[in-house]
């Protein structure tokens, strides 16, 4: 799928912004609070799906990105406000065990995208 980048929710939104250092680890605390907690963390990727169609479809049928990746990022950009780059300091913070629970909720997030564009 294909959209011209002015078409993409994403680059109209926070998900690729720079902020001040004084806020940026505020952004890190919160992104990995939310992929502790695979329900809420799923609801905001789902919500992604939902409002970022243009981009989600891009993003989803792009071979070579890592869907798991994006899907949580725009969660993350949705609910939180966090750009990219902070929301991936976030999942560092998580334990092996988190990062799975999160991924699950990311492939849950993904199916019902699928699903919902089959």
């Amino acid at each position: 799928m294909f959209y011209h980048w002015t078409m993409m929710e994403e680059y109209q939104s926070n998900m690729w912004r720079e902020v001040a250092i004084e806020l940026r680890q505020g952004f890190i605390d919160a992104t990995a609070a939310l992929m502790r907690n695979p329900d809420a963390f799923e609801a905001a990727m789902v919500r992604a799906v939902l409002e970022w169609p243009n981009s989600t479809a891009v993003a989803l049928t792009t071979p070579s990105l890592n869907y798991q990746a994006w899907i949580g990022h725009a969660g993350c950009a949705l609910q939180l406000q966090s750009p990219e780059h902070l929301t991936r300091q976030g999942w560092r913070m998580l334990n092996s065990d988190e990062q799975d629970l999160a991924n699950l909720a990311a492939s849950n997030a993904i199916t019902f995208w699928r699903e919902q564009n089959a």
